[in-house]
């Protein structure tokens, strides 16, 4: 009879908790995170105001406050801190006439096999006497063994600066002397062990100030990996050094930098974002360490970006905002005499309540882009796995304006944005758009393309989502479309032959995995399985492999198993 009860109640519990588990699932929040982690290894911009995030700090000899420490001085970078006058800090290395070291030690890397270092570094009119060096930075193994090093030397009347890798026999190879001016410069090493014993394919990249300057091959370095690195005056020290040399802006990561200089914002404000872009060298990549996950960025004025760039945000639990707090707009991108042609990659960011309120978008008296401008046909911006929400633009493009440029949208999503006119997530102006994977839903134009409008120029648009205008159209091309596959569209003019043109059935913008907020796919969404393989991206905005049923979604967002085979199951009547 017990067990008769045991097993009642227990067949009573189990409708509580399917309507517990349906109440779950109707909510578009799923538990699906990208596995997206941070190629990160270490970093200090010294706005702390001393050396507390090494693993070590090694004086010369006793007096460490005059041969090494942290100060406004030295700061290269504009930084975020409150320590230093200025809010930047940066390492000061002093001479004093002796030969001992003194430098500081990150014990982060754990037997790597790739390995980037950069940094900033200005040799402050330093003292030496002819024909003597020191190294400057040093990358050892596990047993304290070189990997390589950079050395600073003197030839009599310039600095310069050599670089080595050791091979697995103990023998060199190094550059002859890079020559160095008497000012600051960013040092890279791209560094990769051989991948095997007698593959002999290890490789050293040297750059300076993001120019490639020395390149070895062909390395034997198959035992080699670094477990420590030294930064200051390593080894080598001579009397006849007097002086300061100074560093700052210290990364490392797991992954190499193509154009050798990664530059990480590690504060939530505007001036230490505006100094990464304005101090980056063409084609640098600006990323930021996983203390600036949910971070916002309030802006006061728009940022400028006329250099090859990349902001890219991966590797975040949740994105960095960019915000124009409902006054300004967030970016503009333009070409510069140093940069005539400009290509700007904005990867898994939020940017937000950007506002277009100057007159700058190749007429008078309009202002469009409340979020991202693009200013001339030398212009190309990619934005992939990212969010544009609530960006407005008094007459064009409320959260993007393409003028005469290329502009290509990813696995991005575009809710709330608003235009006066047309246009009210992007707006094309005579010149390319293209657009895949992608979720316009919510905007609003006065005049027509509340999603998307194309004006006379190349229009590629596939897998995505137009929809949800309050009124008037979604979509809007005055001239045929380039590519057009699979798209869901439900109020369209001009854009092509959409494949769907119901309500898409999305939850609200919302959290569903992955660092960016989106818009999921709800249980019966005609844009399920209904993308076009060929041409889907291999993950969605999340980071989740497409497909995930039996073809890819239309949309930023591949609708979860969950949805597709545990919810239509408890359903099923």
């Amino acid at each position: 009879m017990k067990k008769s009860l045991a097993l009642l109640s227990f067949s009573l519990l189990i409708p509580l908790l399917l309507i517990v588990l349906l109440i779950t699932a109707v909510t578009p929040h799923q538990p699906v995170h990208a596995v997206n982690n941070s190629s990160l290894i270490f970093a200090d911009g010294f706005d702390s105001g001393n050396t507390s995030a090494w693993s070590a700090a090694v004086p010369r000899g006793s007096a460490i406050l005059s041969t090494i420490g942290v100060n406004d001085a030295a700061a290269i970078i504009a930084g975020a801190g409150t320590a230093c006058a200025g809010s930047a800090c940066g390492l000061e290395v002093g001479f004093s006439g002796d030969t001992g070291n003194a430098y500081v030690q990150d014990d982060s890397p754990l037997l790597e096999t790739v390995y980037y270092a950069g940094f900033w570094f200005d040799p402050h009119t330093v003292s030496m006497g002819t024909g003597t060096s020191h190294q400057i930075f040093r990358a050892v193994d596990a047993s304290n063994g070189a990997v390589m090093t950079i050395t600073l030397g003197f030839d009599g009347s310039d600095y310069e600066l050599a670089v080595g890798a050791q091979r697995d026999n103990g023998t060199w190879q190094a550059t002859t002397g890079i020559l160095l001016s008497d000012a600051p410069h960013h040092l890279a090493l791209n560094w990769a062990a051989a991948s095997a014993p007698g593959a002999n394919d290890g490789v050293l990249q040297f750059w300076l100030d993001n120019v490639l300057r020395a390149e070895f091959v062909a390395l034997d370095t198959d035992t080699k990996q670094v477990n420590s690195v030294r930064l200051g005056a390593v080894a080598g020290v001579d009397t006849s050094t007097l002086g300061s040399i100074y560093f700052d802006q210290f990364v490392s990561t797991r992954v190499l930098a193509g154009t050798g200089e990664f530059i990480l914002v590690t504060a939530p404000n505007e001036a230490n974002l505006r100094s990464a872009i304005d101090s980056a060298h063409d084609g640098a990549i600006i990323s930021f360490p996983p203390e600036m996950s949910g971070q916002t960025i309030t802006l006061t004025d728009e940022l400028v970006i006329d250099k090859n760039l990349e902001i890219d945000g991966t590797g975040l639990d949740t994105a960095v905002m960019l915000d124009g707090n409902d006054s300004v707009r967030v970016i503009n991108v333009m070409t510069s005499t140093l940069s005539p042609q400009v290509e700007v990659t904005l990867d898994s960011l939020t940017i937000a309540n950007g506002y277009a309120q100057t007159n700058d978008c190749g007429a008078a008296n309009l202002k469009c882009g409340g979020g991202i401008i693009l200013q001339n046909s030398a212009v190309t911006v990619t934005i992939m796995n990212s969010t544009l929400t609530n960006n407005t633009a008094v007459d064009f493009g409320g959260a993007v304006f393409n003028h005469h440029g290329t502009l290509r949208i990813m696995n991005s999503t575009f809710s709330a944005n608003s235009a006066g006119n047309q246009g009210g997530g992007s707006y094309s102006e005579n010149g390319t758009m293209q657009i895949n994977n992608s979720t316009f839903t919510n905007n609003s134009a006065g005049s027509g393309g509340g999603a998307v409008y194309n004006s006379s120029g190349i229009f590629h648009l596939r897998n995505t989502i137009a929809a949800n205008t309050p009124s008037g159209t979604d979509c809007f091309s005055d001239v045929a479309l380039t590519a057009d596959s699979h798209n869901l569209i439900e109020s369209n003019n001009g854009c092509g032959l959409p494949d769907v043109t119901d309500d898409p059935q999305l939850g609200s913008l919302a959290d569903n995995g992955g660092p960016t907020l989106t818009h999921a796919l709800l249980l019966h969404s005609p844009a399920l399985d209904a993308g076009d393989a060929a041409t889907c991206l291999a993950t969605d905005q999340r980071g989740v492999a497409r497909p995930v049923g039996a073809a890819c979604d239309i949309g930023a967002v591949e609708q979860d198993d969950f949805y597709r085979i545990f919810l239509p199951t408890v359903l099923k009547p």
